[in-house]
């Protein structure tokens, strides 16, 4: 389970979702896979005019955050006086800039005369421009489900058809590179949910091409029923209806409770305007178990446990493995599930949970919760384990990681147990295209070897540096 959490405590966009995951890929260390350029080569096939990437590093308040630019041969693709519908305004003023600035006209000079697409395309267009594109089907997917709620709230707003609906500003390049731009990091970051907390909404009024429009913007207020929401004293948008559409198009959970598993990584995006109480940031948090090995000290001695058990007999083999998913969040330890059969010879299944005594309120809401279970059984139990550290073996293709536990017995001695970290290994047979039972093999031979030459050795500094 990869869980996406966006705290968007001073509003939402598209370029600023963007931002936030290129820093978060940073500080996963997967800029090989996920950066500008490997963007602008996996959207090259879209049919638009020259386009990259700018990201620069700056601070709001104290506070640092990546920025993201789209750029052209004719400059930054902005523009404040886009067109009749309530999203063309959306990028600009609540994180980018002022309303008395002079960008659209220098702007508009540059384009009226050259470029076509700034007449608008139609929703049509714009998913003939995606499905045509060559992308893979889950971007695909995303970003097409994403315009379609553009369309249909801009239809709302307007009283038309969504197919008379014209995309000015979110026809733009900069704008179509945001939406599918965050839509293939989720895919690369391989994001199976994303929660978003509840967003800031504030009264007011913006400027665009047929006058003054209230906030927040028709559009917004469309995409965000339903969803929880606070409420903020900024008079200027700070979610637009790009970013309210991301939302309402990609989260599966509105909520301001952060989820229980593992913190990954933090990635934070920034806009260009100065808000007066708050950092104009958009932070994501990236949760998970499949980070690199704690190095934690684990010489301890038999620990007690809580052991959690129930029959099920209506649940689908789907509905079982989410609710294993949902328990290893809550803090369990271990999950396994055992075929059984009940009373009349019903085939059924035994769902059992182990858990530190800590972890035992979550984890027993979390079996009532994501199963059809009415009761659970649970006793106390002692669970002895082999003291073991996580030791970094060099190979010739890259650092792997590998978990040794120590079994000391007055027959044999000492015996070093190796198992290399597989997550790893599944990567690196990715990069080099080789199996991973094969890198599986040289980590293990070359990870005994090492122990049996000065196992005592590697040990004592495994321990000095969980301990540091």
């Amino acid at each position: 389970m990869r869980t996406l959490y966006i705290d968007c405590f001073s509003g939402i966009a598209g370029d600023m979702l963007l931002g936030a995951l290129f820093d978060l890929a940073d500080h996963l260390k997967l800029t090989d896979q996920i950066n500008p350029r490997a963007l602008e080569e996996s959207l090259a096939s879209l049919n638009l005019p020259l386009w990259s990437i700018q990201t620069e590093t700056i601070t709001k308040q104290g506070l640092r955050g990546l920025k993201v630019r789209v750029l052209t041969p004719w400059g930054e693709e902005r523009v404040e006086d886009h067109h009749d519908h309530s999203h063309d305004h959306s990028h600009d003023h609540s994180h980018d800039h002022s309303h008395d600035h002079s960008h659209d006209h220098s702007h508009d000079h540059s384009h009226d005369h050259s470029h076509d697409h700034i007449n608008g395309r139609t929703l049509s267009e714009l998913l003939e421009l995606i499905t045509s594109a060559g992308l893979s089907e889950e971007t695909t997917q995303r970003s097409i489900e994403l315009f379609k709620r553009l369309g249909e709230a801009e239809a709302r707003s307007h009283g038309v058809p969504a197919s008379e609906v014209h995309f000015h500003e979110v026809g733009m390049v900069d704008s179509i590179v945001d939406i599918i731009g965050v839509a293939w990091c989720l895919e690369q970051l391989k994001v199976t949910e994303v929660i978003s907390a509840p967003p800031p909404l504030n009264r007011g009024w913006v400027k665009c091409a047929h006058g003054l429009i209230p906030l927040p913007a028709p559009a917004t207020a469309f995409l965000l029923e339903g969803i929880e929401s606070k409420s903020s004293p900024h008079q200027v948008e700070l979610v637009t209806p790009t970013g309210a559409a991301m939302i309402s198009a990609w989260a599966d959970t509105v909520s301001d409770t952060l989820p229980m598993s593992p913190l990954l990584g933090v990635g934070v995006g920034a806009g260009q305007r100065d808000l007066p109480d708050r950092p104009n940031l958009l932070r994501v948090m990236f949760y998970g178990r499949e980070k690199t090995l704690s190095r934690d000290h684990h010489d301890r001695p038999a620990e007690r446990c809580i052991l959690l058990e129930t029959n099920l007999d209506d649940m689908t083999a789907e509905h079982l493995a989410l609710a294993q998913n949902r328990l290893f969040e809550a803090g369990a330890s271990d999950v396994w599930i055992t075929p059984i059969l009940m009373k009349k010879g019903r085939p059924a299944t035994t769902l059992s949970v182990l858990c530190e005594v800590s972890h035992l309120a979550s984890v027993e809401q979390s079996l009532f919760t994501h199963t059809q279970t009415i009761g659970v059984r649970k006793r106390e139990v002692e669970r002895s384990v082999l003291p073991r550290r996580i030791i970094d073996i060099e190979m010739p293709w890259g650092l792997i990681q590998v978990k040794v536990s120590r079994l000391s017995g007055e027959m044999e001695g000492d015996q070093w147990r190796v198992k290399p970290e597989l997550d790893q290994l599944s990567r690196r047979s990715k990069e080099l295209n080789r199996a991973v039972m094969s890198l599986h093999s040289e980590v293990l031979m070359t990870a005994s070897l090492m122990f049996q030459d000065r196992g005592e050795a590697l040990w004592r500094d495994a321990q000095k540096e969980s301990l540091t």
